[in-house]
């Protein structure tokens, strides 16, 4: 292994540790807070601990067992590398950290009677299943323009989010103005970096496809591939493009899954009226 691809993978190593360990205490957080809540800020909150577990573990499995799907390479040989397993794992922790924010933005909408909060987060768990469609495609017939179609439609669901922000930032208060401003920023720096590094990333892969008349799989023969053919490569160029967005996915991504556990229990989120 490359010592440059090692360094990277023993942080990842350490950034699942850690995200574990933020995990429990964020449970253990959650009990203590059972009696101060409401009946249903406490079951919103466990909804979306649990949403956040299933999150967490998902993507420590595949921060410990790295993988480029489409390509069929990974860092070790081990059935966990099976291509059929990652992808299967990152589906349901995709789908669990989108409905952590469907749980939200529907809570929050019926606590300001925001109509159109509510029917904006009725859309995002259609459309991230859509993209899911779109990233199984790509693995199956190791085909990127799949891949570009799937983060294209996160950059949408972020967008979407975003408007949400927009508007409960109207008529907050103060301090509630300051967390919406904090979260839009979020939002908006993640959108800048779809757009700018993951999706040109793709992009630019789909385009070497076409140009190399990549051969692409059916539906029968690429699923029986992404279950039994992976490669081991384990030299940095390979793995350098994959770098940002798998770092930031396991540590950035999960780090806001585990937060949004807190938000039903703060007493601004629970605030209709502004100061």
């Amino acid at each position: 292994m490359d010592k440059s691809v090692l360094i990277w993978w023993s942080a990842l190593i350490i950034i699942t540790i850690a995200n574990v360990l933020a995990w429990i205490y964020s449970a253990i957080i959650v009990q203590r807070r059972k009696a101060h809540l409401s009946i249903t800020d406490y079951i919103l909150t466990r909804r979306i601990l649990i949403l956040a577990g299933v999150y967490v573990v998902s993507c420590g499995i595949r921060a410990v067992m790295p993988r480029i799907d489409a390509q069929r390479i990974s860092l070790f040989d081990h059935w966990l590398s099976s291509i059929l397993v990652g992808r299967t794992i990152a589906t349901i922790a995709e789908l669990c950290f989108i409905a952590q924010w469907v749980l939200l933005l529907q809570a929050i909408g019926a606590h300001r009677n925001d109509v159109l909060v509510t029917r904006l987060s009725y859309w995002l768990l259609p459309l991230i299943f859509i993209a899911e469609i779109f990233s199984w495609s790509a693995v199956v017939s190791t085909f990127n323009f799949g891949h570009v179609i799937e983060e294209s439609l996160w950059v949408l669901s972020a967008g979407l989010v975003l408007i949400c922000f927009l508007k409960l930032h109207v008529n907050s208060s103060k301090r509630q103005k300051n967390y919406f401003t904090i979260l839009m920023l979020c939002t908006v720096g993640y959108m800048l970096f779809m757009v700018s590094v993951d999706i040109p990333m793709y992009f630019s892969r789909w385009q070497a496809d076409i140009e190399s008349n990549h051969h692409t799989l059916s539906f029968i023969d690429g699923f029986h591939d992404l279950s039994n053919r992976w490669v081991v490569i384990r030299n940095w160029k390979t793995w350098r493009a994959e770098v940002p967005w798998m770092t930031l996915y396991y540590s950035v991504a999960v780090w806001t899954s585990i937060a949004l556990t807190h938000v039903p229990s703060m007493r601004e989120f629970r605030r209709v009226d502004s100061d």
